[in-house]
């Protein structure tokens, strides 16, 4: 999988914030409380609704009502997107599209369940296996030195 762009708007610390990823490695620097952490929660809530902050809730900006969140990614030489909203006390809701030449195909609508699936069906791998060895949470680093 490559990730492509990360779309952020009332998520966590941001109000609305878009990265452009490119080939390779790509590093995202800061100081504390700069919205680092909140990018990588909001890939991993993206392709797989999980997050490091517990509830749900947490992710919206505590100034807004609601959130949305869009990660594209290219999987075997195909563009996807998944796109999410997330309300306060209703559930997640997310769509999955194939992009071909600016158009979108709809894949997949729904909930964690639906999205969640048809996401490790595409990419080969489960929520578990993405956290085990592709995703590094905070302070886990020094176990891998």
């Amino acid at each position: 999988m490559i990730l492509n762009k990360v779309k952020v708007e009332n998520f966590i610390s941001h109000r609305n914030s878009e990265l452009d990823l490119e080939y390779g490695i790509n590093v995202i620097t800061g100081p504390n409380g700069a919205g680092k952490t909140s990018i990588l929660d909001g890939i991993s809530f993206a392709l797989f609704n999980i997050h490091s902050r517990g509830k749900k809730e947490n992710l919206i900006n505590s100034r807004a009502s609601k959130s949305k969140l869009i990660v594209e990614f290219t999987e075997g030489g195909i563009n996807y997107a998944t796109e999410w909203s997330i309300e306060r006390n209703k559930a997640a809701h997310g769509i999955l599209f194939r992009v071909q030449n600016g158009e979108k195909e709809l894949l997949a609508r729904g909930g964690e369940r639906i999205i969640v699936s048809e996401v490790e069906k595409l990419l080969g791998i489960d929520k578990d296996l993405f956290l085990q060895s592709i995703y590094v949470r905070q302070g886990e680093i020094e176990k891998l030195v």
